[in-house]
């Protein structure tokens, strides 16, 4: 879980190898659980790019990197 307590805006996309969405969220109390949309199917153990955009009233951040997903 994303602790993302006092931003207006929370955008959290996870895509695989090819660039395919498999997950997004507006809200930080979703969370993937490792399936696509998180109701297709089970996703297959391997690395996906994440990019976590987070803005208060401030300022705008955006978070990006890998997650492995390992069963």
């Amino acid at each position: 879980m994303i602790n993302a307590t006092g931003y207006a805006v929370y955008a959290l996309h996870i895509y695989d190898r090819w660039g395919a969405e498999i997950f997004v969220s507006d809200s930080p109390g979703d969370s993937w659980n490792g399936r696509l949309r998180n109701t297709g199917n089970e996703c297959a153990d391997d690395t996906y790019y994440y990019i976590l955009h987070l803005t208060d009233h401030a300022h705008e951040t955006t978070y990006n990197g890998f997650l492995t997903l390992v069963r």
